[in-house]
Formats: structure tokens, C-alpha cells, sequence
């Protein structure tokens, strides 16, 4: 079938754009969030940097072992930051 192809990497293509744009309005809306909740939007690039707020979460050039341990330390911070908001959104109801 000729118009297989085509019609696939159009499929393709569609799909990639949609990624594109869905990862734009990520970043874009993180910026208007308020100081306590935008931590906790990351924004993975494509070169496989993770950042917070614009920040780099680990520096460039550390090995892969050293990168895993600051990511998950970072996301134990996190999760420890949002449990004491959890808390105190408790406390004022």
C-alpha cells in the first residue's frame, strides 16, 4: 500500500509536534505558579538535563552514580517540602 508511508510519518510527526507544544506550556505555566508549588515542576530537557525553576538540579559533568544519588536527594527534599505544606494546609482547615 503507497499511502501507507505517508500517511505514518504525518502520524509521526503529529505526535512529535503535540510532545513539543505540551512541553512548552509545561515550562511556561511553571513560571506563573506560586514559589512553594513551582519546585516541584521539573523541566527535563532533551539533552537530559533536569532543572527546577531554571536551575540546573545537578551540575554538568558528574557521572551518572553521583547525578542518580543528588536527583534522588533532591526528590526526597521535594517530597519532604510537600508533606510539611500537606501539613500545614491541614492545620488552617
Amino acid at each position: 500500500v503507497r499511502r501507507a508511508t505517508p500517511i505514518i510519518e504525518t502520524m509521526a510527526a503529529l505526535v512529535l509536534a503535540d510532545m513539543c507544544l505540551m512541553q512548552e506550556a509545561r515550562k511556561a505555566s511553571a513560571v506563573r505558579l506560586p514559589q512553594e508549588i513551582s519546585a516541584f515542576f521539573c523541566d527535563p530537557s532533551m539533552d537530559g538535563t533536569i532543572s527546577y525553576n531554571g536551575k540546573p538540579a545537578v551540575a554538568s559533568g558528574v557521572d551518572k552514580e553521583t547525578k542518580k544519588k543528588l536527583l534522588e536527594a533532591k526528590k526526597a527534599s521535594l517530597e519532604a517540602q510537600l508533606q510539611e505544606l500537606s501539613l500545614q494546609m491541614e492545620d488552617s482547615n
